[in-house]
């Protein structure tokens, strides 16, 4: 999986694209708080649209999710809007 990261008018913007890995979504999670410009309760906009997620097993979601409330204090009340490439029914 690959990500870029990139911060327009106070909102991240990140994009992830390839085969979706738990690892390097901690690696972009990280890359993220540590910007300089992150504060707690930040915005992010995640673009998806690139994402390949049909690799991912219960285990990778159970460790995405794991790894994203190990940091819920360095995100406080932040907001996250998806862009995905297809209706979710």
């Amino acid at each position: 999986m690959s990500y870029a990261i990139d911060y327009q008018d106070s909102v991240f913007v990140v994009e992830l694209s390839g085969n979706a890995d738990a690892e390097a979504f901690g690696k972009c999670i990280d890359e993220m708080l540590t910007h300089e410009e992150w504060n707690r309760g930040g915005y992010w906009l995640t673009d998806v649209t690139h994402l390949n997620s049909q690799s991912l097993t219960v285990e990778d979601i159970y460790r995405i999710a794991d790894l994203s409330r190990d940091r819920s204090t360095r995100f406080g009340h932040g907001r996250n809007a998806l862009v995905v490439d297809f209706d979710l029914e």
